[in-house]
């Protein structure tokens, strides 16, 4: 029978955003303060912001800039996040682990700490992840020089599992960017339900229409602003092409500065 003081819980949950476009180097977020930004309020959410030497296992999501061999390291590469994180929260995890690249990272992450709680392993679990790459892209149309971070000591898990998330097929058909990939498979629906690229594009921007009138009333959206169907549909300046049948409201966005943070407990 399962040991009911060893059930898992998300306790609390804490997000950061940064919009203001920063007016000199000075200014520039960093991935570990995005984080800890998030990884604060979801302690403080938790009710346990004084907690910290408590926590026995930091799991921070991994880079694309980490993992992608043409990615320009432009604010250098921090040798080791999660505990570059942990000093910078004055936590000393027994476990500091730097995931895999993907969108499944942050669940697996989850999943894993709840069995780690659920067996005895782990007591206390905090799980984050962010991105500047808004600020990155700011900062090479600036022309400005980042220094490098410094290196730091410590054992971490590395769960690098090396440049594998695109097969050398789609390499050599060109199939690499997201985008790209999904406009493939979104046209094959198109196709399959008889719409036309004008109808489909239409039916896109009526769904995205509401999605980004919820994003309009959520404090922590990079871009909170309502746009209606018509502006969605309609290719412009503004909303310029992507990759077919996509224009730029209408896939994610990479030029965030934005974290994320989940406490896990039993």
């Amino acid at each position: 029978m399962p040991d009911s003081s060893r059930i898992p819980v998300i306790i609390g949950v804490g997000q950061s955003v940064c919009r203001e476009k920063p007016a000199s180097v000075a200014d520039l977020p960093d991935i570990e303060s995005m984080a800890a930004e998030a990884c604060k309020a979801a302690l403080a959410d938790g009710g346990i912001e004084n907690a910290t030497s408590k926590i026995d296992t930091l799991a921070f999501i991994r880079l694309v800039a980490d993992s992608l061999p043409s990615s320009p390291p432009i604010f250098g590469r921090c040798n080791q996040p999660p505990l570059t994180l942990a000093r910078r929260l004055g936590a000393s995890p027994a476990h500091a682990i730097y995931s895999e690249l993907g969108g499944q990272a942050p669940q697996r992450l989850i999943h894993e700490a709840s069995n780690r709680i659920a067996s005895g392993e782990s007591s206390l679990v905090l799980i984050t992840g962010a991105e500047v790459t808004g600020a990155m892209k700011h900062a090479l149309r600036q022309g400005w020089n980042i220094p490098e971070p410094a290196l730091i000591d410590g054992e971490m898990d590395n769960r690098d599992t090396g440049f594998d998330v695109i097969s050398q097929y789609e390499l050599a058909n060109g199939l690499t960017l997201p985008p790209d990939i999904y406009g493939m498979m979104e046209n094959a629906w198109r196709h399959e339900h008889g719409l036309t690229r004008s109808e489909h594009r239409r039916r896109m921007a009526e769904l995205l229409t509401r999605f980004s009138a919820v994003a309009a009333q959520n404090p922590y959206a990079m871009y909170p602003t309502t746009r209606d169907a018509d502006f969605l549909a309609t290719p412009s300046a503004d909303n310029y092409h992507v990759a077919d049948p996509y224009l730029i409201g209408s896939v994610a966005q990479d030029a965030v500065n934005q974290g994320a943070a989940v406490v896990v407990a039993s």
